[in-house]
């Protein structure tokens, strides 16, 4: 079966916050939400890179690193998490769950029963949760005109997760439909009163296309920057061989937690997609580059002296097989619209 079948599903599950942030984040629940709450303690996890001990080490810490020269936290990557009020959050991560396909993390009850803060994954994205706090100002979208902030979400099918959250309860504010800037789109308001922006990448034009496609509106886009070099040739998927892909996704997913379709054999939880398959005799692993338009690319590959072994149109785009001038294989896959 072709490996990409299976590329339109949702895939990663989100990294583990940054240790400052967890920090300033705890302090923030401790004092605004259950000043009198004793909170468990939490543990930061630091990532260190394999060396055949431990890859994982672990720090009971949570306090951001400081500098040597200035005592102040060392800056970290930043990251823009949506949080929610609701007026039910026990009710909406059930919902959220149900619907959109959420996965709870983690989630702090009150001992009124009120949830002062969960953290949900929705696709590769993270949200988090509360219940209602208007003591301290901490307001339910439905306990006003409505929210002021949408959620835009990136999904692998509009259509399917607009009827299914319908049918679970949302209001369509908008149906699906194709837009010119490539991507279907709909709008629902979820029950808790939070507008969602669901969007499927079906196409990839141009800026300009945009522009005349939108009127009543200018699209432009960022300057370049100037001496910036372009951006590499990147792996976008690779396959590990089986005899059989229903036993390898039994085994792998109780052993290291893969989410492993058994008939395609395509992982959907991990960051960089991949699969398992059965067609090639020659076994081990195949690696998949992701490219915008392969002709240049095959040109040069024949005067470097590499050859081109098969060139088959999958439903899921152009998919070459190439030997480099060793004779080792490696393929080239061109993304139809909507498996960017």
């Amino acid at each position: 079966m072709n490996p990409f079948e299976q590329l339109r599903m949702d895939d990663t599950l989100p990294a583990r916050p940054d240790p400052a942030f967890a920090a300033r984040l705890r302090r923030t629940v401790e004092a605004a939400l259950a000043p009198d709450l004793e909170l468990p303690a939490r543990t930061a996890h630091t990532h260190t890179p394999h060396t055949g001990d431990d890859a994982m080490s672990q720090t009971d810490t949570t306090e951001a690193t400081t500098t040597a020269t200035t005592g102040t936290a060392a800056p970290a990557a930043q990251v823009l998490t949506p949080y929610l009020a609701v007026h039910d959050a026990t009710a909406a991560i059930d919902w959220y769950a149900d619907a959109l396909g959420a996965s709870e993390q983690v989630r702090y009850v009150g001992d009124d029963g009120r949830i002062g803060h969960a953290e949900l994954a929705v696709g590769g994205a993270r949200i988090f949760l509360s219940d209602a706090y208007p003591d301290i100002g901490v307001v339910a979208a439905t306990a006003h005109e409505g929210s002021s902030v949408s959620l835009h979400l990136e999904v692998a099918d509009v259509d399917a997760l607009h009827a299914r959250s319908v049918e679970r309860g949302a209001t369509s504010e908008r149906a699906p439909a194709d837009q010119a800037h490539g991507a279907r789109s709909a709008t629902i308001i979820d029950p808790y009163g939070h507008r969602w922006m669901l969007s499927q990448q079906i196409a990839s034009p141009t800026l300009e296309e945009i522009d005349a496609a939108t009127p009543g509106f200018t699209v432009t886009g960022a300057p370049a920057a100037a001496g910036r070099a372009s951006r590499p040739i990147q792996l976008g998927y690779y396959t590990i061989h089986t005899d059989d892909i229903a036993t390898a996704a039994a085994f792998y997913s109780r052993l290291f937690g893969w989410s492993v379709d058994p008939e395609s054999g395509h992982v959907d939880n991990c960051d960089l997609p991949f699969g398992f398959e059965n067609q090639y005799p020659e076994g081990g692993y195949h690696l998949w580059m992701t490219v915008d338009d392969p002709e240049p690319l095959l040109a040069r590959l024949a005067e470097l002296g590499g050859t081109v072994v098969a060139d088959v149109e999958y439903a899921s785009g152009r998919g070459i097989e190439c030997r480099d001038d060793q004779g080792h294989r490696f393929d080239l896959h061109q993304p139809a619209p909507g498996y960017e």
